[in-house]
Order: C-alpha cells, then structure tokens, then sequence
C-alpha cells in the first residue's frame, strides 16, 4: 500500500465502503444462484415442487443491486468533482500559496478514485453479479481465437457499465492530479528564486565585499 502511496484514510474510506457493500450483497445472495460455470459441472439435482421459486427475480435483484451501485458510485463522484471545480476556481483566483489543508483534500480524493476499483473488490462483484466474470469473457475470446472464427467478440453491457464506472473514476483522479500538480507549481513559485530562508541561516542574493555571494546567519 504505501508503495501505492494509498494513506490509510484512503485505506479506511475503501474499507467502510466494501464492508456496506459486501453486507448487501451478503443479504442478497439467498436469492442469486450460483456460478453458472459450477452449475454446468455439477449435475442437475431435481428439486421437489415448490410454490416459491427464490431465483424467479434474480435478474431483477441484480439489475437492482447494480443501478444502487452505480449510482452510489455517481454520487461519490458528483461530491468530488464539486470539491475539486470549487477548489480550482479558488486557485485560479488566489495569488499567495494555497493551505495545506486544501492540497491534502485535493491529492485525498484524487487517490481514492484511483484506488477505489482495486480496493473495493466486492464493487465489482455487485456490478458485474455472480456470474458476469471477465474471466468467462476472456475464456470465450481465446477460444474463439483459436478456432479462427474472426475477431473477438465485444463486452457485454453489464461489463461496459463497469468499465464505464472505472473510466469515470480514473478521470476524475487524473483531473485532481492535475489540480494538485498545478497548486504545487504555485507554490514553489512563491518563493523567491534569489533568496530562501533556512533555520539560522539567510542566503543573499546580492555579493558580499568578496565579489561572491554570501552565507551566513548574520550577514556580510
């Protein structure tokens, strides 16, 4: 993680939110079936007659679980994008050097919506459902490679939503950089190029009576 530089709020904001969402999923799973991939290996059991039929809906509970998903993730986004508009134009219009407090904020969600696909593992798996994995797809996609029937075939519209959600993402991490990169040049450009301050000592910018400039924490 720190090789990532992933702090541990980003940690703990990614943490909370896959816990929510394994914890809806979890309540759900009851009326999900299987992996598709296991049910065709595993032999038809029959089922003794029943009114009820807990897989009736699956495709709805699924649909629904991954439009609350999507539009939770939206939400997320629409806060940030609103903090990081709000902070640029701030930044346009100041002079001096931006405060700490606000770079942290900026370069805080710029990490989280880059981390938050890989650190929210149970986020793809209420998109895609139990079984939309990309590991199917890409079964599919050597197979028929192999057998030479023409080009790959394209991802299904559940996959390209997700793909959607970790495109929007990454844009509006890539955007944040971009402000922060852009506050940090601000910064630097505060100080003077001719002078700067140490602890104890003052560094002039005009020649001492050497003809050379001078070091020291009293001056020529």
């Amino acid at each position: 993680m720190k090789a990532q530089a992933l702090t541990p709020c980003v940690q703990s904001f990614c943490s909370a939110l896959d816990s929510k969402l394994k914890a809806r999923l979890d309540d759900l799973l009851c009326y999900l079936p299987t992996d598709s991939s296991a049910a065709k290996e595993t032999p038809p059991v029959v089922q003794p007659r029943s009114a009820f039929d807990r897989y009736a809906d699956a495709g709805t509970v699924e649909g629904l679980l991954r439009d609350h998903c999507i539009a939770c993730i939206h939400h997320v986004l629409g806060c940030v994008r609103e903090e990081l508009q709000s902070t640029q134009s701030l930044l346009e219009g100041q002079t001096d050097a931006p405060s700490d407090a606000r770079l942290n904020a900026v370069l805080f969600m710029a990490r989280l919506c880059q981390s938050l696909t890989e650190l929210c593992p149970h986020l793809k798996q209420c998109i895609l459902g139990q079984s939309g994995s990309t590991e199917t797809a890409l079964k599919e996609t050597r197979s028929t490679k192999k057998l030479g029937k023409g080009k790959a075939q394209g991802v299904t519209p559940v996959q390209a939503q997700w793909q959607g959600v970790k495109a929007e993402l990454l844009q509006q991490s890539l955007f944040a950089y971009q402000i922060w990169s852009s506050a940090v040049t601000k910064v630097r450009s505060c100080f003077s190029p001719h002078s700067c301050f140490l602890p104890g000592v003052f560094v002039h910018s005009a020649p001492c009576g050497h003809g050379q400039h001078c070091c020291s924490s009293a001056g020529c």
